[in-house]
């Protein structure tokens, strides 16, 4: 009985460095979002792509979730830019953005191929500067008294004023005389 032999060293390098090579091309550059609260979101992701790979941008479609709710599509519009090496997804919406965690799926390939999902932390939105600016007049500084040296410790009994005194009410009469009839 002839016994397998395990498959030799080189067949094991020679497959490593073909997967490599093609593992390293396709992937996803990082990530550039725009979530803030109260705005529409404005999101884009990089697909590097192996060279002579096309996708055709209606390849291309994305979901959209704020929290637990998921966007109708219509609401949602992808913009796929497709150079030599990479096909960048711009993804926006068109309601604002009312929740702090949001949740994009992208999806490329006819059929899908591959997809992935990004899940974005939302900004809150920028507070308004100029009306503060116009409301605060400009003056020179001004100068403050040194500070006082610090006061020596005071019970607190000592510190507070004495509570008030209690009414009081008109003793009753005793009686010394005689009553008068009525």
């Amino acid at each position: 009985m002839q016994q397998k032999r395990p498959p030799s060293t080189l067949w094991i390098a020679i497959t490593l460095l073909f997967a490599s090579q093609s593992a390293d091309a396709l992937g996803w550059a990082r990530a550039d979002q725009a979530a803030v609260l109260g705005r529409p979101l404005a999101f884009s992701a990089t697909l590097r792509l192996d060279p002579g790979d096309e996708i055709p941008p209606e390849c291309v479609r994305a979901e959209v979730a704020t929290g637990e709710r998921v966007l109708p599509s219509a609401l949602v519009h992808v913009h796929a830019d497709v150079s030599a090496e990479s096909l960048t997804m711009r993804v926006l919406t068109e309601p604002t953005i009312d929740e702090p965690v949001v949740t994009v799926t992208l999806a490329v390939g006819c059929p899908m191929k591959l997809s992935r999902r990004f899940v974005l932390f939302a900004d809150p939105a920028p507070m308004a500067t100029a009306p503060l600016a116009a409301a605060v007049p400009s003056s020179r500084p001004v100068d403050l008294p040194p500070a006082a040296a610090p006061a020596a410790s005071v019970p607190l009994a000592a510190a507070l004023p004495p509570p008030p005194r209690p009414a009081t009410a008109p003793a009753p009469r005793t009686g010394r005389g005689r009553r008068r009839p009525a």
